[in-house]
C-alpha cells in the first residue's frame, strides 16, 4: 500500500497486556457479541473473543524465542498449540473456522443459529484457557 510505513516488529515494540487483562477482554468481547444485531457481527465478535484468549495462552506461557522461529509469521492458533499443547484439539477447531471467519468479515450472510454456535463455543474456549491458566474472575 502506498504511504504504508514498515516498523520493525521488537519485544518492546508490542502492546503490554497481562493474560488476565487479555481474559478480561475476551469475556467482554462475548458478553458484546452476544447483543449484536446481526449473524455477521454476532459471530465476528464471538470469534474475536476466542482470538484474544488465545493471545492469553501466549502472554502467559510464550517466550520471545517462540516468535523468532525461521519462516513465514505463523498463526496465534499455531504459536497457542506451541504453548499450549494440551488444548491442541480446541486450537485447531478455531484454526480451521478460518472460511467462516473470512465470510462474517467479507459480509456474507451468517445465520442467528451459527452466530450463536459460535458465542457457545468461544465461550467454552475463554473458560478453558481461563482454567488451564488458573486465572480467577
Amino acid at each position: 500500500m502506498p504511504g504504508l510505513i514498515k516498523l520493525p516488529l521488537t519485544e518492546d515494540a508490542l502492546p503490554a497486556a497481562t493474560p488476565r487483562e487479555l481474559l478480561t477482554k475476551a469475556r467482554e468481547r462475548l458478553h458484546n457479541a452476544a447483543t449484536m444485531p446481526t449473524g455477521n457481527l454476532r459471530y465476528g465478535t464471538a470469534s474475536l473473543a476466542a482470538i484474544t484468549a488465545a493471545a492469553a495462552l501466549i502472554a502467559a506461557r510464550g517466550t520471545w524465542t517462540h516468535y523468532r522461529q525461521q519462516g513465514p509469521p505463523h498463526s496465534v492458533w499455531y504459536l497457542a498449540k506451541m504453548v499450549a499443547p494440551e488444548l491442541e484439539r480446541d486450537l485447531e477447531h478455531y484454526a480451521s473456522k478460518v472460511v467462516a471467519r473470512d465470510r462474517a468479515a467479507n459480509g456474507q450472510p451468517i445465520s442467528t443459529a451459527d452466530a450463536d454456535r459460535e458465542i457457545a463455543d468461544a465461550t467454552e474456549f475463554v473458560e478453558k484457557v481461563v482454567q488451564t491458566l488458573a486465572v480467577a474472575r
